[in-house]
């Protein structure tokens, strides 16, 4: 190859590289909702069952079943 077209090849390729999403790890959403009623504040914490049954151990059996109630 031509030393011109190498270089162009080379950059073709970092740029790809570094301009594909990255999709190895997403991590867990969490919301927090807070509103105000009056002098009462009202909130909800929606939070993903993995991270509960990290934190907090909610699989006590460890089959992967998470069993609530």
């Amino acid at each position: 190859m031509r030393p011109l077209v190498s270089v162009a090849v080379a950059v073709a390729a970092m740029m790809m590289a570094l301009l594909s999403p990255a999709a190895a790890y997403k991590p867990s959403d969490s919301y927090l909702s807070l509103r105000l009623n009056g002098q009462e504040i009202i909130g909800q914490w929606d939070v993903a069952l993995r991270d509960l049954d990290y934190a907090i151990g909610l699989d006590s059996n460890n089959d992967g079943d998470h069993h609530l109630g």
